[in-house]
C-alpha cells in the first residue's frame, strides 16, 4: 500500500509541475528585454554541446552564444526570441528570470 502512496504521489507532483509550467506558458510568462540582454553572451570554442537545442544547427567556432544560468547554451537570436514567450530554458526548463537589484 505504501508502494502505490508513493507512486501516487510522485505522479501527482509531476502532473502538478507540468501544469503550472503550461500555466506559466500561456499566461504569456516571458523574460523582459532588460533580462535578455543581461545573459552572457560567451565565444563558442567547440565545447562539449555543439548544437543549438532550439533551431538545431551546428555552432560555428568563433560565434557568439548565450549561456544560461543552468550553463546551457543557445544561439543569441534563438534563444531571445525564446525568452519573448518563455522564462524557462529549452532544456531543463530551469526559470531564468533575474532579480530585480542585478540591473542596478
Amino acid at each position: 500500500r505504501d508502494d502505490v502512496s508513493d507512486w501516487s504521489s510522485d505522479v501527482c507532483s509531476s502532473d502538478l509541475r507540468r501544469v503550472l509550467q503550461m500555466g506559466a506558458a500561456l499566461a504569456g510568462a516571458s523574460l523582459s528585454e532588460s533580462e535578455i540582454d543581461f545573459l552572457p553572451r560567451v565565444c563558442f570554442d567547440s565545447a562539449e554541446e555543439r548544437q543549438c537545442a532550439i533551431c538545431l544547427e551546428d555552432f560555428s567556432v568563433g560565434e557568439f552564444l548565450t549561456e544560461l544560468p543552468c550553463l546551457h547554451f543557445f544561439h543569441v537570436s534563438c534563444v531571445t526570441n525564446w525568452f519573448r514567450r518563455s522564462t524557462q530554458c529549452p532544456l531543463c526548463r530551469t526559470v531564468c528570470r533575474l532579480r530585480a537589484s542585478m540591473f542596478l
